[in-house]
C-alpha cells in the first residue's frame, strides 16, 4: 500500500508544511509531529501524479514550483484577460494616463507621427495582478 497527499494540502498556507519541515523524514521527531505527518496522507491504490523532488531543495523552490505546475496555465490566462480588460478601459479613457512623454523619434517612424506619446502601464499592471492573484489563490 502506498500513501499520497493532495496538492491542496501541500500548498495550503503558502506551503506551510514544506516551510515547517513537518514533511522531512527525521527519526528524532516526536510522536505528535510524526502523527501530524502521517495524518496529512491517505492510502491510495495508485498515484494520479508523482512529483519527484530533492529533500535538499529549499522550501521556496518547492512551493513556487508546485504553484507554477498546478496554477500556472490558469494564471497566464487570468493575467492575459486582466491585461486586455485594462487595455480596453484605458482605450476608452476610463483609466487615466500615467503621463505624457516627449518623444522626438516618433517623427522618424512615419511622416506626421505624434510628437508625444501617452504613457500608461495599466496592461502590465493588470497582467501582473491577474497572474499573481490566480497563481497564489486559485
Amino acid at each position: 500500500m502506498v500513501r499520497g497527499i493532495l496538492p491542496e494540502t501541500l500548498l495550503c498556507g503558502f506551503g506551510k508544511y514544506l516551510w515547517s519541515g513537518i514533511l522531512v523524514p527525521d527519526s528524532a521527531k516526536s510522536f505528535e509531529v510524526a502523527s501530524k505527518h502521517y495524518a496529512l496522507s491517505f492510502p491510495v491504490m495508485d498515484y494520479a501524479r508523482f512529483l519527484s523532488h530533492s529533500w535538499r531543495a529549499s522550501a521556496v523552490a518547492k512551493v513556487l514550483t508546485l504553484y507554477a505546475f498546478y496554477n500556472g496555465m490558469a494564471a497566464v490566462l487570468a493575467g492575459l484577460l486582466a491585461a486586455l480588460v485594462c487595455g480596453g478601459l484605458r482605450a476608452s479613457s476610463l483609466l487615466p494616463a500615467w503621463g505624457l512623454e516627449q518623444r522626438s523619434y516618433f517623427s522618424l517612424c512615419g511622416l506626421g507621427g505624434p510628437p508625444r506619446m501617452v504613457f500608461s502601464g495599466w496592461c502590465s499592471l493588470g497582467y501582473a495582478v491577474g497572474y499573481v492573484s490566480v497563481l497564489l489563490w486559485w
